[in-house]
């Protein structure tokens, strides 16, 4: 049951990254773009904790959202070197540092240790250690977030781990 539920999981992260990916893709802002998935992942810990806590702790959480983000985030992130937004000289080990740091602000937002919002302050520190500068990182992760359809995703979890 346990590898059932863990299969489900996966399917649902996949779904969940899609939709939030898919309202991200048109935006012109190489620099919104990027940040916007990781910020509204984050966001869910505190839209829904017990969705959010079954992320965090499923067995191998990094390696299955890198699987689903890889290519949108190696996308975006080559679209802002290439633009001259960012100055990233491993793109695929960026995209990795991000995810595993996203996993331990949803841990510890959980934990009671950051606040809510911790999503705007991570995403202003993501986007700065990609040599964005400090006043325009802090604009562009503190902009209003897409809106996307979590809620199908997250109920077919629930009906099918149930």
């Amino acid at each position: 049951k346990e590898a059932a539920v863990e299969a489900v999981v996966e399917e649902t992260i996949e779904h969940l990254l899609d939709a939030i990916t898919s309202s991200s893709t048109n935006l012109p802002d190489p620099e919104e773009a990027s940040i916007a998935p990781l910020r509204l992942i984050i966001r869910l810990t505190s839209e829904d904790r017990e969705f959010a806590n079954l992320l965090v702790n499923l067995d191998k959480a990094d390696a299955t959202f890198l699987r689903a983000v890889f290519p949108y985030a190696v996308r975006e992130l080559e679209r802002g070197v290439v633009e001259g937004r960012f100055e990233i000289a491993d793109v695929g080990l960026a995209v990795t540092g991000v995810i595993g740091g996203m996993l331990a602000v949803m841990r510890r937002i959980l934990d009671g240790d950051y606040p809510a919002d911790a999503d705007s302050g991570y995403g202003e520190w993501v986007l700065r250690s990609f040599g964005v500068d400090s006043a325009r990182a802090r604009e562009v992760a503190t902009r209003p977030l897409p809106r996307f359809a979590a809620s199908t995703a997250v109920t077919v979890s629930r009906s099918q781990t149930a």
